[in-house]
């Protein structure tokens, strides 16, 4: 099977994930520096470093806002080999009204739309996921669906817990200590996903390429 929009759609949401990985764990940092300051108690310290961890916050982002959107150009091509690719799109579509929304809402409604973001996150990564395991069926490639499995049902656990601890954030609304560490469990545990995912994409995209060089 020739799937050259499949191929260069994978590459794109593969090089997406680095792009957002690496952005996430920039983030992962700057929780790491503020819970640093909470508990040393040193204010002059929290103030030097307020404007670090913003500026480590603006720039994790902008590595995830650029990935998110080559990985939206990368669904889309492969959604021209492999219709399946066409759930994940509706749900990155969702996504940006999701985000469009936020810019208008008050921030505890911002906090709900997060975490639905979250969840919709979740369903992009799950279906890009049985996507690839489509493909891989259709070349009897027994290993890759198999990988695949395993490590969509593993990302799932992993999304479940870390909106779980979204969820108890939410709700503790005066305990800023307890907050602070939730959040950061939260956010290491966040960075697993797209460790996994990328992997999971590199060998999507070696196993693409094999197909179409013979």
């Amino acid at each position: 099977m020739n799937l050259f929009n499949a191929l260069d759609g994978v590459k794109k949401i593969y090089l997406s994930a680095i792009l957002e990985l690496i952005g996430t764990i920039v983030i992962v940092i700057g929780s790491f520096i503020t819970i640093a300051d909470f508990f040393s108690g040193d204010m002059l310290a929290s103030a030097s470093t307020a404007s670090g961890v913003a500026v480590l916050v603006i720039f994790g982002g902008l590595f995830i806002l650029v990935g998110f959107i080559i990985s939206i150009i990368g669904i889309n091509t492969a959604s021209k080999d492999e219709e399946k690719f066409k759930i994940p799109l509706m749900f990155v579509t969702v996504q940006i009204c999701i985000i469009v929304i936020k810019m208008f809402v008050p921030e505890g409604f911002s906090n709900v739309l997060s975490l639905i973001g979250n969840i919709l996150s979740l369903l992009v990564m799950f279906f890009v996921f049985d996507s690839i395991i489509t493909i891989a069926e259709k070349n009897n490639n027994e290993e890759m669906v198999e990988k695949g499995r395993a490590l969509r049902n593993f990302i799932t656990i992993l999304y479940i817990v870390s909106v779980a601890m979204s969820v108890i954030v939410l709700c503790l609304i005066n305990d800023g200590e307890t907050i602070l560490i939730i959040s950061l469990i939260a956010s290491i545990l966040s960075v697993v996903p797209y460790i996994l995912y990328a992997i999971y994409l590199g060998n999507a995209k070696s196993m693409l390429e094999s197909g179409i060089e013979s």
